[in-house]
């Protein structure tokens, strides 16, 4: 048996009412879309392919936070800062970003994300509840983000993040 990739599905008839099939690790999912439109079929297999890559996302984030080494194992603040800078730039990827994420441990910020007209600055930081201030240090970034063991929280939240750099295109 031939393996489709994630991602992939399709729509076929079957009697009067369009299925849908998506495969997922491997393995077809079939369900009756209910429908008997195709293109209705077929908006209904768009929204259960973005659903499961959401879905994926998420799982994918919660794997790299439970792949940490526990405390005390190696485990150094440099190690758990870099997986905690990975995990704001697959979230922020997740959000439509484009990310580049600094190489030098001096940056005045960690991460820039991108969008066709935006350009934001983000510095990371990990710990068990989100950090709202930085203190002691001069503030280059537009959005301080923390990488918890609840998720990715972020100060200002993205539903205010229209107010920075546009990128001039």
């Amino acid at each position: 048996m031939s393996r489709k990739k994630p991602g992939a599905g399709t729509v076929y008839l079957r009697g009067k009412i369009w299925w849908i099939q998506i495969f997922r690790n491997g393995l077809a999912i079939q369900k009756s879309s209910g429908a008997d439109d195709r293109e209705q079929a077929e908006a209904m297999l768009a929204e259960a392919l973005l659903a499961a890559d959401a879905e994926s996302a998420v799982t994918s984030l919660s794997h790299a936070r439970e792949s940490l080494p526990p405390a005390g194992f190696g485990r150094g603040r440099c190690l758990v800062g870099a997986a905690a800078e990975l995990l704001v730039a697959v979230d922020l990827m997740n959000r439509g970003y484009h990310v580049f994420r600094s190489l030098g441990q001096h940056s005045p910020f960690d991460i820039i994300a991108v969008t066709e007209s935006q350009l934001i600055r983000v510095e990371v930081k990990s710990g068990k509840k989100p950090v709202h201030v930085i203190k002691g240090k001069k503030l280059l970034h537009d959005v301080l983000a923390t990488a918890t063991p609840g998720g990715v929280f972020y100060r200002p939240g993205p539903a205010e993040w229209t107010k920075f750099k546009s990128t001039g295109t």
